[in-house]
């Protein structure tokens, strides 16, 4: 089963880059991000809103015994507890198969009601996510690439505003500062064809780039509020 389209919720950007920033000031790469982000600097990064932040996942079971073995090797199952098992709870605990997000919900009725459950609902959103067929919508914030589902790994996010898998060279700097000129104010592509430029040259990087391991792996993913009723 190929899965197209579905609704995450997702921590809001506010803080995310602030955060991240405060971490990578004990790194030994920091003086190398401060180029990076100096050559970015026009660019609107703290306003990501792609696929790559925080999102909320169902708890991994409702077996008490399951989730304090979780909670043994490091695992946070009490902050949204009640949201996360209300997820569990719609999806389902038997793995979905083929090429499928478990972390998505199937339509806006039930991300509403397992949003009602967050303890902290102002700090996240709920967003649709699409691959493969687009809408046109003035609800739509725009294109981001990465994975489908897995760790919702996102190559602009990883190349310009949180670098942790596959950071940039600096002698490409430049050119990537160049190749993301046409970012909006959410740090996404206002359209499929930027995002697919984009994804064209990152695949030119050997050198530090993540590679596919299928093709096209690095999907278009469209990036939209729900739409309002």
């Amino acid at each position: 089963m190929r899965q197209e389209c579905g609704y995450a919720i997702l921590q809001m950007p506010a803080g995310l880059l602030t955060s991240y920033d405060a971490s990578m000031r004990a790194h030994q790469a920091w003086p190398l991000y401060q180029r990076l982000c100096k050559m970015l600097a026009r660019l609107p990064r703290s306003g990501y809103r792609g696929i790559s932040r925080f999102m909320l996942k169902p708890l991994p079971s409702t077996d008490a015994d399951v989730l304090r073995e979780f909670e043994s090797t490091g695992c946070d199952v009490r902050t949204d507890y009640a949201a996360r098992l209300c997820f569990l709870k719609k999806i389902g605990d038997v793995p979905q198969e083929g090429d499928f997000d478990e972390d998505l919900l199937p339509n806006l009725g039930t991300a509403t009601e397992v949003f009602a459950h967050l303890e902290s609902p102002e700090r996240w959103e709920i967003l649709q996510l699409n691959r493969d067929s687009f809408c046109t919508s003035p609800e739509c914030l725009g294109f981001d690439v990465g994975y489908w589902g897995g760790d919702h790994f996102s190559i602009l996010c990883d190349s310009a505003v949180m670098p942790l898998w596959h950071p940039p060279q600096p002698d490409t700097f430049r050119e990537l500062a160049k190749q993301l000129a046409r970012v909006n104010e959410h740090f996404v592509f206002g359209s499929a064809e930027e995002a697919a430029a984009f994804r064209a040259w990152y695949r030119t990087q050997e050198n530090w780039a993540e590679t596919e391991m299928r093709t096209d792996e690095f999907c278009i993913i469209q990036v939209s509020r729900p739409a309002r009723r």
